[in-house]
């Protein structure tokens, strides 16, 4: 197998992996090992996480993963 490298960066090519990743995903859905739903945007719980969110987004993402204070690491 071969593997394309952008000479000025040195970074790989991840297309083809992502490409077969994607094929073995869309197998394991057709086989019912897995299955895919829609998860709309202002519903990403990993955002809380990941990124500087506003204060009442912190909130409702705090609330749907039912933490509700902090008190305990006091």
């Amino acid at each position: 197998m071969s593997s394309n490298v952008d000479g000025e960066s040195g970074r790989r090519d991840n297309s083809e992996e992502s490409w077969r990743n994607y094929h073995e995903d869309r197998q394991h859905v057709a086989n019912g090992k897995m299955n895919v739903e829609q998860c709309r945007t202002e519903n990403q719980i990993a955002d809380i996480m990941t990124k500087g969110v506003q204060v009442e987004v912190f909130i409702r993402l705090r609330a749907m993963m039912n933490v509700d204070s902090l008190d305990i690491m006091n």
